[in-house]
C-alpha cells in the first residue's frame, strides 16, 4: 500500500487532478515459490529468476493466480497459512514454500474505501472475469432463431449437435455485440456512461462520433466511423 500511495502522489504532485484518476484494485495474487520453506517474511528469498510458482489449473501461469483458483487452495489444501502484513495485503502460504500475495474482498472493499476518501475518480477492477469459476455453458441452449440457422447452416456440416449448437451460441452472441453499438449515441441507453466519460454536453454533441462528416451522417445514418478512421456499413 505505501508504494500505491507513493505512486498515486507521483501523479497528483505532476498537477493531475485527483477527480481525474481511476485506481485499480485486483482479482489475482503474485505467487512465489520460497528457497526456504515455512520462511514468510520479508527476508525470506524465492527461486528464480524465471518463477518456479505452481501454476493455477485456469490461468496455467507461474508466478500468477486468479483469485478463484486461490480460494479453491483455501478450501480444499490442508498445509494453508493465512495472515495479513503491513502492506495491507492478504497472505496465503500453502505447501510450505508457495507465498501469494494477494486482496481478499474485505481488504479490496477497503482499499476502495481508501481511494474513495482520497477523492479519487473511483477504482477498477482487474479482473472480474478472475473472481469466481463459472460453469461452462450447456450446449444445447442456443436459441433456435431461423435466421441464424439460415445464415451458418453450410459452415456446420458434419458438425455433431453439440458442436453445432455452440457455433449457432456464438453466432448468437455477437449479434448482440453487434446491435449494442447502436446504442452508444448521443441520447441513448449509455448516455450515463458517456456523462462519466465525456461529460454532460455530449448527450448532444453528435460531432463526437461524426466528427468533420457531417455529410455522411446525412447521407449514411447507419455508417459508424471507428477509431482507425475505418468505415463499417451496418445496414
Amino acid at each position: 500500500m505505501t508504494e500505491t500511495h507513493t505512486a498515486l502522489s507521483m501523479i497528483t504532485k505532476a498537477g493531475v487532478a485527483t477527480h481525474k484518476i481511476v485506481v485499480g484494485v485486483t482479482s489475482y495474487g503474485r505467487s512465489y515459490q520460497m528457497t526456504t520453506p515455512g520462511c514468510t517474511g520479508p527476508d525470506c528469498t524465492y527461486e528464480g529468476p524465471t518463477s518456479k510458482a505452481t501454476q493455477g489449473s485456469c490461468t496455467v501461469t507461474n508466478g500468477y493466480l486468479a483469485y478463484a483458483e486461490i480460494n479453491q487452495i483455501i478450501a480444499t489444501n490442508q498445509n494453508i497459512q493465512r495472515f495479513k502484513d503491513d502492506s495491507d495485503s492478504n497472505i496465503l502460504v500453502y505447501n510450505s514454500n508457495q507465498w501469494v500475495a494477494y486482496m481478499d474482498d474485505t481488504t479490496k472493499a477497503g482499499r476502495i474505501s481508501t481511494y474513495r476518501g482520497w477523492k479519487f475518480r473511483g477504482s477498477s477492477d482487474w479482473a472480474v472475469d478472475l473472481q469466481a469459476v463459472v460453469p461452462q455453458p450447456i450446449a444445447d441452449t442456443a436459441p433456435d432463431d431461423p435466421s441464424i440457422n439460415s445464415a451458418i447452416n453450410p459452415y456446420i456440416e458434419g458438425c455433431s449437435p453439440g458442436q453445432a449448437n455452440l457455433i449457432r451460441q456464438s453466432w448468437q452472441d455477437a449479434g448482440m455485440l453487434a446491435r449494442a453499438h447502436y446504442e452508444w449515441v448521443p441520447g441513448g441507453k449509455w448516455q450515463p456512461a458517456m456523462d462519466l466519460y465525456l461529460g454532460k454536453g455530449s448527450a448532444n454533441d453528435h460531432s463526437f462520433f461524426w466528427g468533420d462528416r457531417p455529410r455522411l451522417s446525412k447521407y449514411h445514418p447507419n455508417l459508424i466511423v471507428v477509431w482507425s478512421e475505418t468505415t463499417v456499413e451496418l445496414s
